[in-house]
């Protein structure tokens, strides 16, 4: 942002839910507003921010999974979902 002279045209960073991302201490976007001694405005990916909104209604509905990939249920609708009338032709 510097090399290109945008900082003081910056006022908000979008980011990811990872925590390499948002962490509170060492995460890019503190390391960035760090960098360039700029509070920001912080907007995390609505897709990101959905999946762990869905992720805790799947928890509390059916338990935590220890399923490195997902919860055996959603494994299961992938594989359906072609078999899914989605009401589309």
């Amino acid at each position: 942002m510097e090399e290109w002279g945008i900082v003081d045209q910056t006022s908000t960073e979008c980011f990811d839910t990872t925590n390499s991302n948002a962490g509170r201490h060492s995460g890019t976007c503190v390391l960035i507003m760090q960098a360039i001694k700029k509070h920001l405005l912080q907007f995390a990916c609505g897709h990101h921010v959905f999946e762990l909104v869905l992720e805790a209604a799947f928890e509390a509905a059916l338990g935590k999974s220890n399923n490195p990939d997902i919860h055996p249920l959603l494994i299961q609708f992938r594989q359906d979902w072609t078999n899914i009338n989605t009401g589309e032709k």
